[in-house]
């Protein structure tokens, strides 16, 4: 998967997004642009001694959340981020089942380059 973003913080909920809807297509769209029907609220803390590192931690994270919960989590917010560490609350809704099962978020080939764009990164999952 690709994902963009100007910033950090954007390039993080851009993958964030990317593999809700990898897990359940369409699930975010219903339940709205800041989940307002979502009723599963995690939070997450990590440190990490690079951005690419902290990115695939990220996302583990979210997938262990969402086999946990049988939930897709649509909404992210970030009180702490930068290259090392994240502070994020994340939420979801329990949808019961999966359109894609994702076995693991890999470290293989994992990439956060600078474009002309803004940020773009390469994540690779195992399916």
């Amino acid at each position: 998967m690709k994902a963009r973003g100007d910033s950090l913080p954007e390039l993080f909920s851009a993958a964030f997004s990317g593999m809700a809807e990898i897990l359940k297509n369409g699930a975010c769209a219903l339940l709205g642009p800041d989940c307002e029907n979502c009723d599963i609220e995690r939070e997450i803390v990590l440190s990490a001694p690079g951005p690419e590192i902290l990115l695939v931690d990220f996302l583990s994270e979210v997938l262990t959340a969402s086999y946990e919960e049988e939930a897709v989590f649509c909404s992210v917010k970030f009180s702490k981020l930068n290259e090392t560490e994240i502070v994020a609350k994340i939420f979801g809704k329990r949808f019961g089942g999966f359109d894609e099962d994702i076995k693991a978020v890999t470290y293989h080939q994992v990439q956060i380059s600078e474009t002309k764009n803004g940020l773009e990164a390469v994540i690779l999952f195992d399916i």
